[in-house]
């Protein structure tokens, strides 16, 4: 087994070879399990939901600027806003989404309202 890096390990040298710096928080048993499981199956539902009410949104109200940047912003404060909900999607995007109806919807509509008041008052453009 290869030698594995630690704080006492010369930066640059290990098991040999020389390599980059390497962070003393890196365990190679942990960074195998990212590689030796799909984590792509895990979906956020909130990111759905927020950019079917971003999108239902801006075609409400004209004059809301959607270029990428205050796009992207608007998403990412709606995101942060709201609890995520992640599931397992083993048949990928053949399997249809989980109504999240009710309260969870209600708080993703205004965190999506209060985004776009957010952003469009604080754009990151002139």
């Amino acid at each position: 087994m290869a030698e594995r890096p630690t704080l006492a390990t010369p930066l640059g040298v290990v098991a040999g070879l020389a390599t980059a710096a390497i962070p003393a928080w890196y365990d190679a048993d942990r960074m195998a399990l990212r590689d030796n499981h799909d984590f792509d199956a895990l979906v956020n539902e909130a990111e759905g939901m927020v950019l079917d009410a971003l999108d239902d949104a801006i075609a409400r109200s004209p004059g809301i600027c959607t270029c990428r940047d205050c796009v992207l912003d608007m998403a990412a404060c709606a995101l942060n806003s709201v609890p995520p909900r992640y599931r397992v999607s083993l048949l990928g995007s053949m399997s249809s989404r989980p109504e999240l109806g009710g309260h969870y919807a209600a708080q993703v509509r205004q965190a999506v309202a209060d985004a776009i008041a957010r952003v469009q008052k604080n754009r990151s453009h002139d």
